[in-house]
């Protein structure tokens, strides 16, 4: 069978043919039912604010992941410490959800993509992500936060082995379109801070899932006595168009032609 358009050769060399395909099928899966229920949780809430979108998505991205990988062969999970979450490790490589943005118009390699990521998953990707292409020390940094980054980040690899590597999934989504893209690759973190992209591709979104909202019934106006007897606001008569003979030249342009001709 041949590749898909989207498809490139890294996953496959990271994870092995079999893995790549099975991955590539599961993981939007995974993340579409995240996305899924985190819109359930705002629906049931009954608010405008997006709290609870967030909140349940956060949490759903990892436990989906993990729900979606969990008999599959050769995929083992590792619980991040001091955290609630586990993430999937295949064939020595962690999988590491994260949303990236909240519409299609915003590209991986957007500056902004970077804000989105945790303390700890920048941990990850600074020890075990791809090579920058250049790097620089931090002059300014938090280190009470990243020294406790660090820790945390050293006590996972050492439950997996000090070679362990990383691959991203990060995906679009939003409360009213539900999963719009999802992607997966290998990243590094520059001296900027900014995320510079290796390798990626986009995974397939299940079809059917990228829409978790419900359409609801054209309401009558209110006040209407007889509600299915309401014309459609397309079906007034059209009214027949006033046609005239035109010169083409309006009247007052030919008035101006000809006081020039008479003043010249």
């Amino acid at each position: 069978m041949g590749k898909a358009p989207w498809q490139s050769g890294w996953a496959d060399e990271r994870f092995g043919v079999e893995h790549a395909a099975i991955l590539r099928r599961l993981l939007p899966e995974a993340l579409a039912a995240a996305v899924s229920d985190a819109v359930d949780a705002h629906e049931a809430a009954k608010t405008e604010k997006k709290i609870t979108f967030g909140a349940t998505r956060y949490v759903k991205q990892y436990e989906s992941v993990v729900e979606y990988l969990r008999d599959i062969d050769g995929v083992s999970f590792v619980r991040v410490p001091g955290t609630f979450y586990e993430l999937a490790v295949v064939n020595g490589t962690i999988l590491l959800p994260f949303r990236f943005a909240d519409q299609l118009a915003v590209r991986l390699e957007d500056p902004r993509v970077v804000r989105e990521l945790g303390k700890v998953a920048r941990g990850l990707i600074e020890r075990i992500g791809a090579e920058p292409s250049w790097s620089q020390p931090q002059l300014y940094a938090d280190f009470d936060d990243a020294d406790h980054a660090s820790a945390v980040v050293q006590a996972t690899l050492e439950r997996l082995g000090l070679d362990t590597k990383l691959v991203l999934v990060p995906f679009a989504c939003n409360v009213e379109g539900g999963l719009l893209a999802a992607y997966w690759g290998e990243a590094a973190l520059r001296g900027d801070g900014q995320l510079e992209w290796v390798s990626y591709e986009m995974l397939p979104i299940p079809e059917g899932r990228m829409w978790s909202g419900h359409l609801s019934e054209v309401a009558p106006i209110p006040g209407q006595a007889n509600a299915t007897a309401v014309a459609r606001f397309d079906d007034a008569p059209l009214d027949e168009p006033a046609l005239s003979q035109q010169t083409g030249i309006p009247d007052h342009a030919q008035d101006s032609g000809r006081s020039e001709e008479r003043s010249t």
